[in-house]
């Protein structure tokens, strides 16, 4: 391999000219919002690698996680390089969420649902 071909090959697949999508064999996939933070990103990243090996195992959640994640990093919904609108915003925000408390099994936010729940079943 050429020092060319290995440069390539460690700057991943092939991108648009805009940067907005990435290219797998002819395909043109959605590329992940870059204004995502790496830490955040890496955390849904993960979440949805974990939703793609449950769809294997016939969970009956995984593929809403794994829209969840993919809605979450930008890849499905409305673009993130335009200008986002109230409701496109609020529905990527809670699959935002949603992948994170997923993630995160001992969150604030699912510790506090279960202590709510609680309080009402007392």
């Amino acid at each position: 391999m050429s020092s060319e071909e290995s440069a390539a090959a460690d700057a991943g697949p092939e991108r648009t000219a805009d940067g907005h999508h990435f290219v797998v064999n002819g395909r043109r996939w959605r590329a992940t919002d870059p204004s995502i933070p790496d830490a955040l990103r890496q955390e849904l990243v993960d979440e949805l690698m974990a939703a793609r090996r449950a769809v294997k195992t016939s969970d009956e959640d995984a593929r809403r996680r794994v829209h969840d994640a993919k809605t979450a990093l930008g890849e499905r919904g409305a673009p993130w390089w335009e200008d986002p609108q109230p409701e496109a915003a609020d529905g990527r925000i809670a699959a935002t969420i949603r992948t994170l408390t997923r993630k995160r099994s001992e969150s604030s936010i699912r510790v506090y649902s279960e202590k709510s729940a609680h309080r009402i079943d007392s």
